[in-house]
Formats: C-alpha cells, structure tokens, sequence
C-alpha cells in the first residue's frame, strides 16, 4: 500500500520524472526484500524531491495510525475506479475515457 502511495505521490509532485522512477523500481526494486529503502535510493538518483513525496504520502492519512486511519489519495482512486468501472491497475485514460487493452501473459 505505501508503494502505491509513494507512486501517486512521484506522479503528483514529480509528473515529469513519474516513468523515470517506475522504470528503474521496477528493474531494481521488486524483488528486493527492502522496498522503501530502495525506493528512497531511487528518488534520490534521479533527483526527486523526498521530502514532497513522503509529505504528500503523510498528509494523505486521516489521523496518525497509518495501518488504521483512512487515506485520502486511496479513497478518491478507489471512488474513481468504482464510478469509471476500472477493474485493472494502472488503468489509461485517454480524452477521459478508459482505454482498455487485452492483453497475455508470457512465461
């Protein structure tokens, strides 16, 4: 859940490096066993701002108990999703319409 909030939040104070961060986490953090700590290192080698992002994460909970509290950003995602019938994450949206693609898996 933090990773996606970390994630929406690059995308919200960082727009322009949002693909830059998604691309080196994906190639150097999934499978690592400390994703915060490499995501941190990723906001830091591509120069983007850590304290905007973490703000924007912790201002999103509705009180101080993350693993209870309500989150702003997930609620409004989750509204959007249920009122737009998305079913898949991350979804496109293009001239306000979802675009949707069917797509395999490869092994």
């Amino acid at each position: 859940m933090k990773e996606s909030l970390r994630q929406i939040c690059v995308f919200r104070t960082n727009a322009d490096k949002w693909w830059d961060y998604m691309k080196f986490f994906k190639e150097n953090c999934l499978n690592s066993s400390f994703i915060h700590e490499c995501s941190l290192e990723i906001l830091m080698g591509i120069n983007i701002n850590k304290t905007a992002v973490e703000l924007c994460i912790n201002e999103s909970f509705v009180g101080n108990d993350e693993n209870l509290d309500d989150n702003l950003i997930l609620k409004e995602n989750h509204d959007k999703f249920k009122n737009e019938g998305i079913q898949i994450w991350p979804s496109i949206f293009i001239n306000n319409a979802i675009y949707k693609v069917f797509y395999a898996v490869y092994q």
